[in-house]
């Protein structure tokens, strides 16, 4: 893989140790163009993404995934900030609508609904 992950990895933690303040708006364009969101907001999208693709990764090769309860009660509440409207219906969206789980649902199960994804999806 020539390295390519961990380059892309030290590149991510040198811009996000470069934050000084929390509140600097960073562009999302995945979210739409010209959206912007908090400092503090983007790094928690970013830990989220480590969260749900390591799962998408485990799922797909028909593995077990268990970030851990302090992972998971950590990345839910981020889940559940990132924004839940019609632009998850739009071509190319990174997510897809929320879906419905009950509230008892296990945290890993609860996490992916929120970003529209179904923990017991075929792969």
């Amino acid at each position: 893989m020539g390295g390519g992950y961990e380059e892309a990895a030290e590149r991510v933690v040198a811009a996000f140790a470069d934050v000084d303040d929390a509140d600097r708006p960073f562009a999302l364009p995945e979210f739409g163009a010209g959206r912007t969101f908090p400092a503090r907001r983007a790094i928690g999208f970013h830990f989220l993404d480590h969260v749900v693709h390591g799962w998408d990764v485990a799922h797909t090769l028909g593995l077990p995934y268990d970030p851990g309860p302090d992972v998971l009660d950590i990345a839910l509440p981020i889940a559940r900030s990132v924004p839940d409207d019609g632009s998850r219906s739009a071509p190319g969206s990174p997510f897809a609508p929320g879906l419905v789980t009950p509230e008892d649902a296990a945290p890993l199960t609860r996490l992916l609904a929120v970003l529209g994804r179904s923990a017991h999806a075929a792969c």
